[in-house]
């Protein structure tokens, strides 16, 4: 009987260990784990992957080698960056202007001084938003907690735009093009700042 239930344990662990693999980082930490529905199939199972420092950096599901349903990402401070859905692999594009945010890493919006920002615009991932603005520099931000760096020019309002960015789009604008960012119709508003 002790034999029977041992030889059980053994098969349970075995068997769930069959639907669970991880992968790590050369430091040992965590790098990604996925899930299998059926341990026959490897076709379509959850995928968790995470930052060096253990936090979740996004998690979904893959069919057939494409994501697929939900997906979320998060920054490496745990809060949340992106939710979507995905269809086939392509990324289910939500009605604009849809919900969004900004948040800046200091409250205080100062002439020359970069300041780093996270934008969230509802259903769309950051790599599919266009920003613009007046009287600042927008770049990306490779920080893992961040999306963009503003630096504004001059003291005054800068006025914050996104838009939908697609594969082969091409848009190149400085500060002072108030009436070029003005004139796009996939711009929408997304936020004021005062600059001092």
């Amino acid at each position: 009987m002790r034999s029977k239930l041992l030889t059980f344990i053994l098969l349970i662990v075995v068997t769930s260990c069959t639907n669970h693999f991880k992968d790590y980082y050369e430091s040992g930490g965590l790098r990604n784990e996925r899930y299998y529905d059926d341990r026959n199939d490897t076709t379509e199972y959850l995928m968790i992957s995470y930052y060096k420092n253990g936090q979740v950096k996004s998690k979904g599901k893959i069919i057939d080698g494409k994501k697929s349903g939900l997906w979320q990402e998060w920054y490496s401070d745990g809060i949340l960056r992106w939710e979507g859905k995905y269809v086939d692999g392509m990324p289910k594009i939500p009605q604009l202007p849809a919900e969004a945010s900004i948040q800046l890493k200091d409250s205080i919006v100062k002439v020359g001084v970069r300041n780093s920002l996270k934008v969230s615009v509802q259903g769309l991932h950051p790599s599919e938003i266009m920003i613009c603005c007046t009287n600042a520099v927008i770049t990306g931000n490779k920080n893992q907690d961040f999306d963009y760096d503003i630096t504004p020019e001059k003291p005054g309002l800068i006025k914050i735009s996104y838009g939908l960015y697609l594969p082969g789009d091409t848009i190149t604008l400085n500060a002072s093009d108030t009436n070029i960012i003005n004139s796009l119709s996939r711009l929408y508003p997304l936020d004021t700042l005062i600059a001092k």
